[in-house]
């Protein structure tokens, strides 16, 4: 039984032992920090104490965490849209992906850059990064574009875009690349750049009317792939990685979760890799980067 967080009731539960069990079951699962505004949310998630008891002995009888998995993504903010915080994506384009093609053309041979959107929700950070890096690779003539939004790569460059999420549906939806564009509210297309939109086909009418829907052409699809990852997890789900973004995640750990993490993403990234954590997020391990400060944002780098 998943109980949703739109289920608001009229009676609150007492905080007590059984609140405290299932945070400490969020802490050990997805790193996630005690404050009042997450037990607010469980207050009204579940009816009374003896809703909330059965839930955690559900979840501690679940090998896969699914009940657990469902709670987290009750408890988090998945808003997110295309070219979101702008500043890490200009360093992207005019200082990151330029030294990384110099450095790939200097170790000759094929050529592979390897981005990752840790926590990448419903796919649009991770696609950002696939149009943002092909459009960097052909301004820096790499790549043909033969019809708007078609990039090929030369057969001795390539472009690898990993997105990871704790949530299936997330994942799914991800994988799907289907994105609506509304006129008023909020859409995956607010604050994008108008040159982008030659990387998506028109998936046929919405059933609203305010809005149309929007499919990722395969030209950019097929430089990514979305898995389920946890980023608790011991260790990272690929080595060697040049860039990994992880942003607007941090926020809901606590300080033990958020260097642990920090550490797996140090892990993942090769040597002289970069690391982009989000402007609300602090750096609790910086004996493991060195800080090149831009003139909006910080690129952590791997020494």
């Amino acid at each position: 039984m998943t109980l949703r967080s739109n289920q608001v009731v009229a009676s609150r539960p007492q905080a007590g032992p059984l609140v405290e069990r299932l945070m400490l079951l969020l802490k050990q699962f997805a790193g996630f920090r005690a404050s009042p505004q997450i037990q607010r949310k469980l207050e009204r998630i579940f009816q009374n104490s003896a809703d909330l008891n059965d839930f955690i002995l559900a979840v501690e009888r679940d090998a896969t965490k699914t009940e657990l998995i469902a709670l987290v993504e009750d408890l988090t903010n998945h808003e997110t849209y295309f070219f979101r915080e702008r500043a890490h994506l200009d360093a992207m384009e005019q200082i990151v992906i330029p030294a990384l093609i110099q450095k790939k053309k200097q170790q000759g041979g094929t050529k592979k850059i390897t981005l990752w959107s840790a926590a990448c929700a419903t796919g649009e950070e991770a696609y950002t990064l696939a149009m943002l890096a092909l459009n960097t690779l052909l301004k820096h003539g790499i790549g043909i574009e033969s019809t708007p939004g078609n990039i090929t790569l030369p057969p001795d460059w390539k472009l690898e875009v990993l997105g990871t999420d704790i949530s299936r549906q997330a994942v799914r939806i991800a994988k799907d690349a289907l994105y609506s564009s509304r006129s008023e509210g909020l859409s995956s297309f607010r604050q994008f750049p108008q040159e982008y939109l030659r990387f998506f086909d028109e998936a046929g009418p919405s059933p609203a009317r305010d809005r149309k829907i929007y499919r990722i052409k395969p030209s950019i699809t097929r430089y990514t792939r979305f898995d389920l990852f946890n980023l608790m997890s011991l260790a990272p789900p690929q080595r060697d990685i040049d860039v990994v973004f992880c942003r607007n995640v941090l926020i809901y750990m606590d300080i033990e979760s958020q260097k642990s993490i920090i550490r797996s993403l140090h892990q993942s990234l090769q040597s002289g890799g970069s690391l982009m954590l989000s402007l609300v997020d602090s750096m609790v391990a910086p004996d493991l980067f060195r800080e090149n400060r831009q003139n909006r944002c910080v690129i952590y780098e791997k020494p």
